[in-house]
């Protein structure tokens, strides 16, 4: 009886084994398997198309914002040469050639009459300065502010430059000239005589106008002679 007993002892003994075995080399597979699965990337998936259309679109669903260009940039220095015009953002700027006669001389630069000088009756009272014919236009869709001090004249050659000079003021037609300030209505232009300091004589290279944001310039191009009256 006793073998017998050791026998079958030992029979389930070694069914507990086979058993305990068979379960580690179970647990040991799916534990590998797990790890496979985690080394291999997870599937990325395909970005979903925008619902909302770009530029150009025909329709805009409801909820998307309207495509709009982006802003562009502003141009700081827009110029051109007399007798073109000077387009701004907000102003157009325009230097008109001047009449020949009176008592002043009459100055071309590239045959074109651009400017006043040795006025007898400015002279005579200490003024000695140049007069351009000045037109600014107004692009804005509400009236523009204009300032005289906002002109400036560029000397040939030495590249100095020099500011307006206010003479309304001091003239019999003040009408005449470019106001020290005001506005310019929509679609309307502003324009008289603006002078500039001839102390020193020059010969002008570029008139210039500041409104704030850019600078609009008209160049003076050509040989500098005296208008035959």
């Amino acid at each position: 009886m006793r073998s017998g007993a050791h026998a079958s002892a030992r029979s389930s003994l070694r069914t507990i084994v086979i058993g305990a075995v068979i379960v580690v080399l179970l647990a040991g597979g799916a534990y590998a398997g797990y790890l496979v699965g985690a080394r291999e990337p997870a599937p990325v998936a395909a970005p979903s198309p925008s619902p909302c259309p770009t530029l150009g679109a025909l329709w805009i669903p409801p909820g998307c914002p309207t495509p709009t260009l982006s802003p562009r940039p502003l141009v700081v220095h827009v110029q051109d040469a007399m007798p073109g015009a000077a387009v701004g953002e907000r102003l157009t700027l325009r230097v008109r050639t001047v009449v020949p006669g009176g008592d002043c001389v009459t100055h071309t630069i590239g045959s074109i009459r651009v400017y006043w000088s040795d006025c007898p009756s400015w002279q005579r009272n200490g003024v000695d300065v140049y007069f351009f014919y000045v037109e600014i236009y107004n692009e804005l869709a509400r009236p523009a502010i204009i300032k005289l001090a906002n002109f400036s004249i560029e000397t040939r050659g030495s590249g100095s430059a020099y500011p307006a000079v206010s003479l309304a003021g001091e003239s019999t037609a003040p009408i005449a000239f470019f106001p020290d300030g005001g506005t310019v209505p929509v679609n309307a232009k502003r324009g008289g005589l603006v002078a500039f300091d001839a102390t020193i004589d020059f010969i002008p290279f570029r008139l210039s106008y500041f409104d704030g944001r850019q600078t609009m310039s008209i160049r003076f191009e050509g040989d500098h002679a005296i208008a035959q009256t």
